[in-house]
């Protein structure tokens, strides 16, 4: 991996992540050209192929040279609280949030938590000169118990798989036509059935909702269109379960940098209550990220950082009124950095970690307390060298 193939980093994670820059996005929505076909109406089925690996031994090592990695001590058994921050991606199965990444010439590596260690990862095609536009985690939509995710292909091609240690399965399902969306959005279960679910933004500001079945044959229900004007949000973020009800809610911003709070309702045919403001001023800030646990109360929080460097903590409330508390200053300086990742519980406490990363390439870890003010966060401890050769880590 050499500079020259500056890398698109996709930390799969099956949760909601909100990553902003004020007044752009910080990852580019997926688009293409609209056509006229419904995705998913005739889902094209893949020829078998092997299943995901599930060896417990990571595929060999190629010359490829992958930025180091320097992991925390994990949390002992007794600091393991309630589960408020749970992997984004757990590939290996250890409880522990894993990383596949994947640079612009399509290479793709995985980072697996259980050995400590990359190795080169192989995300399987039908066609091989099929190239990958964006991966997107989807959680158990499929049904199969495991780690699961979507690809998207430059000509509309979205394909599930299952997510193995040294490669996806075959394609379990694969559907045409998803170029006519700019937005698609893994938001968890917003409809009640404990089946994650996807929505998906047209270029005229429509709203689908694609509700998961269950199977892999066919994952997704035929769409139903949920809402109209959603072109004015520049963001559209599924944000974990936000007022604590069990159900998936979401995070909008326009481009005036007004946040919206759009609550599940565990309706499959209106499947979001009318929205929320929960502030205003958000495009003063040039990195906001989420959601987890950092307080350590067991509801999701968010970060944010505005251009002097200060960070923010809104903590979460439970409500669906005000899921927001007052924001709270957590750290000062925090502009050195170019880029922060929310990588879900890196050291196993069940409280949400943070990445941060200098321009240098070298990334920083800082683990969440539980407590208040400056202390919401440990001193920053070096987690690897290297990273620079990513442009954008999700």
């Amino acid at each position: 991996m050499t500079s020259s193939h500056r890398g698109r980093l996709r930390a799969l994670a099956a949760g909601g992540v909100l990553a902003l820059a004020a007044g752009v996005l910080a990852a580019a929505p997926s688009s293409a050209a609209p056509q006229h076909l419904i995705p998913g109406s005739a889902p094209a089925r893949p020829a078998a192929g092997p299943a995901a690996d599930s060896d417990s031994e990571a595929a060999p090592r190629s010359d490829r040279q992958y930025p180091s990695v320097v992991l925390p001590g994990r949390a002992t058994p007794l600091a393991r609280v309630a589960a408020a921050a749970p992997p984004r991606h757990d590939v290996d199965g250890d409880g522990i949030s894993d990383m596949i990444v994947m640079e612009y010439d399509q290479s793709t590596g995985v980072y697996l938590s259980s050995i400590s260690s990359w190795s080169d990862y192989a995300i399987y095609k039908t066609d091989p000169e099929s190239s990958f536009k964006d991966l997107l985690p989807v959680g158990d939509v499929g049904g199969t118990t495991k780690a699961e995710l979507l690809s998207l292909s430059f000509d509309g091609v979205l394909t599930l798989y299952e997510a193995g240690l040294k490669s996806t399965s075959a394609p379990l399902w694969s559907g045409r036509g998803w170029q006519k969306y700019n937005r698609l959005v893994a938001t968890g279960d917003v409809t009640g059935d404990h089946r994650p679910d996807l929505l998906a933004r047209d270029h005229a500001g429509d709203l689908w909702l694609y509700t998961g079945t269950g199977s892999v044959s066919n994952p997704f229900n035929t769409r139903v269109k949920v809402g109209s004007g959603w072109g004015i949000y520049d963001q559209i973020v599924g944000a974990s379960d936000v007022d604590g009800d069990g159900l998936g809610d979401v995070l909008t911003r326009t481009l005036t940098g007004e946040l919206w709070f759009h609550k599940g309702s565990g309706s499959a045919t209106a499947p979001l209550k009318a929205r929320v403001k929960v502030g205003t001023g958000w495009n003063a800030y040039n990195a906001i990220v989420g959601a987890g646990d950092y307080s350590g109360d067991g509801r999701p929080d968010v970060l944010a950082r505005d251009t002097s460097g200060r960070l923010f903590l809104y903590k979460g409330t439970g409500t669906s009124t005000a899921p927001f508390a007052a924001r709270e200053q957590v750290a000062t300086g925090w502009n050195v950095y170019d880029m922060l990742v929310v990588p879900g519980d890196i050291d196993g406490d069940s409280k949400g970690d943070v990445l941060a990363r200098l321009p240098s390439g070298d990334m920083y870890l800082y683990t969440s307390t539980g407590n208040a003010g400056t202390a919401t966060f440990t001193a920053r401890v070096k987690f690897g060298t290297g990273w620079n050769i990513y442009k954008n880590m999700i």
